[in-house]
C-alpha cells in the first residue's frame, strides 16, 4: 500500500506538499503489521519523534512569520476591484480558490489541473471557450505563458496573445484582460 501511495505521489504529474498526507494510511498499516519487537518500538519512536519535530517547526515558523496576503488573495482582490459581476474568469490550471474568491463564473469547466490533464490535455476545450462568444474577460496564468504542465498549449497561447492584454502581475501570477470584452471599464 505504501509503495502504491509513493507511486501516486511520484507519478502524479504535479506535486504539492499536502500530497504526502496520502502516505499516512500506508505507514500506519505498515507499523501495525510489524510485530511488537524492539525494532517496532524503535520505528514507532522515530515516527512519533518526526511528527513532534515537524509540528514544532511548523508552529514556530507560523508564529514568527509576518502575516501577509497570499498571492492568490492578491489576485482575488485585483479581480474584485476590476471585474464586473457578469465577467468570466479562467485560472490556468488550478487554484479554483481564485475563481471562487473573485465571485466570477468560469466558462471553462475544469478548474483544477488533474481534470485538465485527463479530460483536456490538448486544451481543445479551453481554446474553444477562449475563441467563442463566451470567452472570459479575465485569464489568470501562472508564469508567463499557458505553455506549461506538459500540455499542448500552442493554440491556447496564440489565442491568449491575440485576444488578451496583460494587466497585472503578482508574484508568478499574470492577469490578462480580454481586449474587446469590457476593456473600457
Amino acid at each position: 500500500m505504501t509503495v502504491w501511495e509513493l507511486c501516486g505521489v511520484a507519478l502524479g504529474g504535479s506535486y504539492w506538499l499536502h500530497y504526502l498526507t496520502g502516505l499516512i494510511p500506508g505507514i500506519v498499516l505498515l507499523l501495525a503489521l510489524l510485530p511488537p519487537t524492539r525494532r517496532w518500538r524503535s520505528a514507532v519512536g522515530v515516527c512519533i519523534s518526526y511528527v513532534v519535530m515537524a509540528t514544532a517547526v511548523v508552529w514556530i515558523h507560523n508564529a514568527t512569520s509576518p502575516v501577509t496576503a497570499s498571492e492568490d488573495a492578491q489576485v482575488v482582490a485585483y479581480l474584485r476591484g476590476h471585474a464586473a459581476p457578469e465577467d468570466g474568469v479562467v485560472v490556468a490550471f488550478g487554484h479554483a480558490d481564485i475563481v471562487a474568491g473573485s465571485g466570477l463564473a468560469s466558462p471553462y469547466e475544469y478548474l483544477w489541473s488533474l481534470p485538465v490533464r485527463v479530460r483536456d490535455p490538448r486544451l481543445e476545450e479551453l481554446s474553444a471557450v477562449m475563441d467563442s462568444a463566451a470567452a472570459p474577460r479575465w485569464m489568470v496564468v501562472a508564469g508567463e505563458s499557458v505553455d506549461s504542465w506538459g500540455l499542448d498549449a500552442t493554440r491556447t497561447q496564440r489565442l491568449l496573445d491575440r485576444d488578451y492584454v496583460e494587466r497585472a502581475t503578482d508574484g508568478d501570477w499574470h492577469i490578462w484582460q480580454h481586449r474587446t470584452r469590457g476593456a473600457d471599464r
